[in-house]
C-alpha cells in the first residue's frame, strides 16, 4: 500500500541552529540541463554534475527527466542546477517528471519499471545522517501546483525507504492565481522531514533505511513511482539540506501544575455527573 503524507499538515516545523556537515548538496555546482522532447515512458534525458566530493554527497549528482506526453520538437521537460538551486519545468501542455539522484559515480540509468528507478543502492560509502541532524530540510522556492514528491533513502541493496507526499503549491505572494489554489502558501517556504517519521510513514523494503548508514538517495518529483502516476506541475524550484528540528517546548513548572489541576478538576466534574445520573 502506498503511503502518502500531506506536506503542510505533518512536517512544517521550526529549525534549530545551522545545518552541519556533511552536506547533501549545496547546489553550488551548476549542471547541464537535461531535456526530453520525446513522448513516452521509455524516453529520458540525463546529465551528471562535475565531481565535487566536498559539496555533493557521494561526489556527484545525476538529473533525469522524462516527457510523458505533450512533447514535440519545441516543447518538452527539462531540469538542471544553477544559482544554488534545482529547477524543473514542463513546457505548456507537457506532462513530465524526473529525479535528482545521489549514488556516487554510478550511471545506472532511469528504469521506470523499478520502484527505485534503477538507482545504485550502494553507490557511495555509508554516511551517518543521524550524527549531524534528525531531519531533512526542503526549501521550496516555487511550485505552480500541487504534485507528488518522493524521497528515497538506501542503506544497502535490500534495506531502503520510499516516502511519497503531496507537495502543496508554493507561490509568489503577488501571484493571485497560484495563491488561490487549495493549500497554497507564499514562498520561499521551508519544510522539515524527520528521519524517524520518514521510516514510520514511508514504504519500507527490508528493515527500511538506517539513517546512520545511508549509501544512496534520490528525490523524485512530479511522479509517484509506487503508483506510476505523474503530476501536473509545470514549474518546481527547490533546495535541500540537513536540519535539526526543535522539540516541543517543555512547560514551565507553574504551567504544568495548572494543567494537572485543570485535568483533575475536569475528571471530578465527569465523575459527579455520572454519579448524579
Amino acid at each position: 500500500m502506498v503511503k502518502v503524507a500531506f506536506f503542510a499538515a505533518m512536517f512544517l516545523a521550526f529549525a534549530r541552529g545551522a545545518s552541519a556537515l556533511p552536506l547533501i548538496d549545496n547546489f553550488d555546482r551548476s549542471q547541464t540541463v537535461a531535456q526530453d522532447n520525446s513522448n513516452g515512458i521509455a524516453s529520458s534525458s540525463a546529465t551528471r554534475s562535475p565531481l565535487d566530493p566536498s559539496t555533493i554527497i557521494g561526489g556527484e549528482r545525476e538529473v533525469y527527466v522524462n516527457a510523458f506526453s505533450g512533447a514535440d520538437e519545441f516543447n518538452g521537460t527539462r531540469a538542471g542546477v544553477s544559482g544554488s538551486r534545482f529547477s524543473f519545468a514542463n513546457d505548456a501542455g507537457v506532462v513530465g517528471f524526473g529525479a535528482l539522484r545521489w549514488d556516487g559515480g554510478s550511471v545506472t540509468g532511469f528504469d521506470l519499471t523499478n520502484a527505485d528507478l534503477g538507482i545504485n543502492r550502494t553507490g557511495f560509502a555509508p554516511v551517518n545522517f543521524s550524527a549531524v541532524a534528525d531531519s531533512l530540510k526542503l526549501t521550496m522556492l516555487r511550485s505552480d501546483a500541487s504534485f507528488p514528491f518522493t524521497l528515497q533513502f538506501f542503506s544497502g541493496a535490500t534495506d531502503w525507504t520510499s516516502f511519497t507526499f503531496s507537495a502543496i503549491p508554493v507561490c509568489s505572494a503577488a501571484d493571485s492565481s497560484c495563491m488561490s489554489q487549495a493549500g497554497a502558501v507564499a514562498g520561499p517556504t521551508d519544510f522539515y522531514f524527520n528521519f524517524a517519521l520518514i521510516n514510520l510513514l514511508g514504504t519500507k523494503s527490508g528493515t527500511g533505511a538506517d539513517f546512520s548508514s545511508i549509501t544512496a538517495m534520490q528525490a523524485i518529483f512530479n511522479f509517484n513511482p509506487m503508483s506510476g502516476s505523474p503530476g501536473q506541475a509545470e514549474s518546481i524550484d527547490f533546495s535541500m539540506d540537513f536540519a535539526t528540528v526543535s522539540p516541543p517546548p517543555v512547560p514551565e513548572p507553574g504551567t504544568l501544575t495548572l494543567s494537572i489541576l485543570g485535568l483533575f478538576s475536569l475528571m471530578c466534574m465527569v465523575a459527579r455527573r455520572r454519579h448524579s445520573n
